[in-house]
This record gives structure tokens, C-alpha cells and sequence, in this order.
């Protein structure tokens, strides 16, 4: 059984709503997504949203170079 704390949360389901939360952040997601009630576990989600969006690819358009335009 894993770690609990009094409050009755597991550190494993902190750990997965955190993970959950990076992916859906680094993959372009809305916020609006986050699948937790709890409010302990809706916060963890939202911290791995939020380092989710920090470290996802910036999209940029790049120019196409001008030898192409053969």
C-alpha cells in the first residue's frame, strides 16, 4: 500500500495527477482539463500543468529560405 498522510491522500496519486498534469501542459492542453475533485490532488495536476508548459517546444514560424524558391 503506498504513503499516505492523514488527510487520507497517497503520495503515488499526487505523483501520477502531477505526471498527468506535465503531459497535458506540454502537449498544448487547457487547464480546464484537469480530471481530480480532490483539492489536493486537483494542485498537484495543476503545478505539473504549469512545469508542463514551461518546458514545452515554443512554436515558431520559420521562414522558408530563399534557395527553395527555385
Amino acid at each position: 500500500m503506498g504513503r499516505s498522510d492523514s488527510a487520507g491522500w497517497q503520495i503515488e496519486t499526487l505523483e501520477k495527477a502531477y505526471d498527468q498534469g506535465l503531459m497535458a501542459g506540454s502537449l498544448g492542453m487547457t487547464s480546464k482539463k484537469c480530471p481530480y475533485v480532490s483539492e489536493v490532488a486537483s494542485a498537484a495536476w495543476e503545478a505539473g500543468f504549469e512545469d508542463g508548459q514551461l518546458t514545452a517546444p515554443v512554436k515558431r514560424r520559420t521562414p522558408k529560405p530563399k534557395f527553395l524558391d527555385i
